[in-house]
């Protein structure tokens, strides 16, 4: 990875292309990343766990260190995500947005982590862990309905995103300024599985987003006959907040059990066509003889076969 600072400032640097600077931030560490709570032991919509909380407030002061402060802030319809919008960007209004929430969200036995808790009791657990003030930042004013958020999409939200009306006035605001201002920059706070196929299909390959990891990325506007029509593809610049592997300890515990169950099948399968082997020949000696135990020859066998070893050879001449 680049240096944070390399990053910072390349992100940071006015440039005449016109676009949208774009901050993805994946959500601090949930009660779903620890374990035993991944896949289908998951609880729906989990929220942000005691360490989670603090990675979120840390990528905040991260991304304020390095200068950064969003113009609009946007996360997505799962409880982690506004958890960490809200620590990241204590200042700011966060909106709700369509298109950006976790893959799996049609498998709710599978991935109940990635089905929404309905809004009314997200912001009922916003209101009992941060206060009402901070509830009231939390808006759901272009996430109504729910279900008008899924499924994950990146294209439908930039489409989403280009005709958002407070878009469209940050763009229409920084054109009106000197060439030397900066660019609209827009803080986007998504989950692991959905911002690494972003991230992958724009060329970026540095491995699974870390829980809390921030990359700088810029959204170019394209022309047609000089008249803008939409988001062009987006362009990755960086990571520059690192991210926690808070979640890698629960995968290792998840491969060592599936490696054990592995091997457990494996000896039972071995186990089972030995005995069937000992149960095939126990049935042939069996056949042999069934008087006898065990398909051991009995005495009028044994007796003809010792005459022949035991008779004394005969020469011919």
């Amino acid at each position: 990875r680049r240096a944070a600072g390399a990053v910072f400032l390349l992100a940071a640097r006015p440039s005449a292309q016109q676009g949208v600077d774009l901050i993805l931030l994946r959500h601090g560490q949930s009660v779903n990343n620890v374990w035993p709570r991944q896949g289908p032991l998951g609880k729906v919509d989990g929220e942000l766990s005691s360490e989670g909380l603090q990675e979120a407030a840390s990528a905040g002061r991260c991304i304020s260190d390095l200068g950064h402060q969003p113009d609009l802030v946007l996360a997505s319809a799962l409880l982690r995500t506004q958890q960490t919008a809200l620590l990241a960007f204590p200042e700011k209004v966060i909106h709700v947005a369509p298109f950006v929430s976790e893959t799996g969200w049609d498998s709710s036995w599978l991935h109940p982590a990635s089905v929404p808790r309905p809004i009314d009791d997200q912001l009922d657990f916003i209101k009992k862990q941060f206060g009402p003030g901070m509830a009231e930042l939390l808006s759901f004013a272009w996430a109504t309905p729910q279900e008008k958020c899924f499924p994950p999409d990146w294209n439908r939200f930039l489409q989403w995103l280009w005709e958002n009306n407070d878009l469209q006035d940050l763009l229409a605001r920084s054109a009106r300024r000197s060439s030397a201002a900066r660019r609209p920059l827009i803080a986007l706070v998504s989950h692991g599985n959905y911002l690494g196929e972003v991230l992958s299909a724009s060329g970026w390959d540095e491995g699974h987003p870390g829980t809390a990891e921030v990359y700088s990325t810029f959204l170019p506007i394209d022309e047609v006959a000089g008249n803008q029509t939409g988001f062009s593809r987006l362009r990755v610049q960086g990571s520059i907040c690192p991210g926690f592997p808070g979640e890698q300890s629960a995968k290792i515990i998840w491969a060592g059990l599936a490696i054990a169950l592995a091997s457990i099948l494996v000896a039972a399968f071995i186990w089972c066509k030995d005995d069937n082997g000992e149960e095939e020949g126990y049935a042939a000696r069996q056949t042999l003889s069934p008087s006898s135990p065990k398909g051991c020859p009995d005495g009028s066998q044994v007796w003809p076969l010792l005459e022949d070893r035991t008779a004394p050879s005969r020469s011919t001449s």
